[in-house]
């Protein structure tokens, strides 16, 4: 835009003077950009300053969780993906209990929306609040074992709850997934487990 203006005998100056970043849902952020021209005719003649605003929409998808790369001291990462298909967790027609989709999800690190967990944003902030934008993830021990990452066996696998709040209290092994999975209270009714695909050792 300078060296355009500038071949019509006019120099521009923008300085970006504000940026604005808000969840606008749980999988986009929206980006507002302000910035100053001043615009002046080289002749001397004439000037202009004004201020603009610049707005854009940012999807989250593939973007690093950061709390991946804070909880393990940069040596594991977690691109955020959306769990696809829905999310009818466990399956428990008749005496089935089918937690397919519930080991999907852990063993490819998808996400979901989750009112309990923070938005990206928060996580940027290491704040573990609850958002209506917020998302969840569940944390794959194993992975995470044989990535040399110190792990803690008697947390819940809500990402946020594991790295944030170290949550150790209140959770219970999960029938069908493996030894190492567990989920705290507050998360069995959202990923619908009920009592019969708990173990009978709920601390």
């Amino acid at each position: 835009m300078q060296l355009k203006a500038s071949g019509v005998g006019i120099s521009v100056d923008a300085t970006v003077v504000d940026v604005f970043l808000y969840q606008i849902d749980p999988w986009d952020i929206a980006v507002d950009v302000t910035v100053a021209f001043v615009v002046n005719d080289t002749r001397g003649l004439a000037s202009w300053s004004y201020n603009e605003t610049f707005s854009s929409t940012i999807p989250i998808y593939d973007l690093r969780d950061p709390l991946y790369g804070v909880g393990t001291q940069g040596k594991a990462t977690n691109t955020i993906r959306r769990l696809p298909n829905g999310t009818q967790f466990v399956d428990d027609a008749g005496d089935r209990n089918d937690t397919t989709v519930l080991a999907l999800m852990l063993d490819q690190s998808y996400y979901v929306a989750d009112a309990l967990a923070p938005s990206f944003l928060m996580r940027l902030e290491g704040n573990a609040s609850a958002s209506p934008y917020g998302i969840v993830s569940l944390v794959n021990i194993e992975e995470l074992d044989r990535q040399s990452v110190a792990i803690f066996d008697d947390r819940t696998a809500v990402d946020y709850r594991y790295f944030l709040l170290n949550a150790t209290a209140d959770w219970c092994d999960i029938q069908n997934m493996n030894t190492t999975f567990k989920l705290d209270d507050d998360h069995l009714a959202f990923f619908e487990v009920d009592s019969e695909l708990e173990y009978d050792a709920c601390p």
